[in-house]
């Protein structure tokens, strides 16, 4: 175990637990919308140098493209709903997008728009592992690889019913948890 990566997504990111982990390779997504991290998804794809940290900067194109559509007419939905309805309708009507409305103007935040427009599809990774070492490519894959894990955790808990256990008796417990990773094993083989 001498030779070891850890990979995690933003919601592991705060300036602390990077100071605890440098002492080991590590690729760590960054916030897009909070603090000075947006300004970053400006740059072309690919490394770069942050505060004397390796960044690699990924765009799921395909991604981005049905994010950016999405944007788009869930916007010229609200649009037209700020002609039409008080703050409170736009409220219960546009839950999800109430941090792009101006309820006492009722209009958009076209600052707060660009920046979301920015960041859809592209993600901004920080790592302490050398571009000689890994291309960005690689970086890129590996994190990707968060996703297969994530969904199978997903997989365990709701597909196979991990939980909730109802079992009392420990070793009936283990043989549980035991039998939903042996079947996850196999849906992973046959996949």
């Amino acid at each position: 175990l001498s030779d070891i990566t850890i990979f995690t997504d933003r919601g592991f990111f705060h300036k602390n637990h990077l100071d605890k982990i440098k002492h080991i390779r590590y690729v760590i997504a960054t916030p897009r919308r909070i603090g000075k991290w947006n300004s970053y998804f400006d740059l072309k794809e690919g490394d770069h140098v942050i505060d004397g940290t390796r960044a690699v900067l990924y765009t799921n194109h395909e991604l981005r493209e049905g994010l950016l559509n999405q944007l788009e007419r869930a916007i010229q939905c609200l649009e037209e709903d700020l002609k039409k309805c008080t703050s409170t309708e736009l409220k219960k009507r546009h839950p999800h997008l109430k941090k792009f409305i101006d309820f006492e103007t009722k209009s958009i935040k076209q600052v707060i728009l660009e920046k979301e427009r920015k960041v859809l599809g592209k993600c901004l990774l920080l790592t302490n592992i050398p571009s000689e070492e890994k291309k960005a490519e690689e970086i890129v894959q590996g994190y990707k690889s968060l996703n297969e894990i994530e969904g199978n955790f997903r997989a365990l808990k709701t597909d196979l019913h991990l939980r909730p256990v109802f079992h009392h008796n420990e070793n009936r417990v283990k043989a549980h948890i035991f039998m939903c990773t042996l079947i996850l094993l196999y849906k992973k083989i046959i996949e």
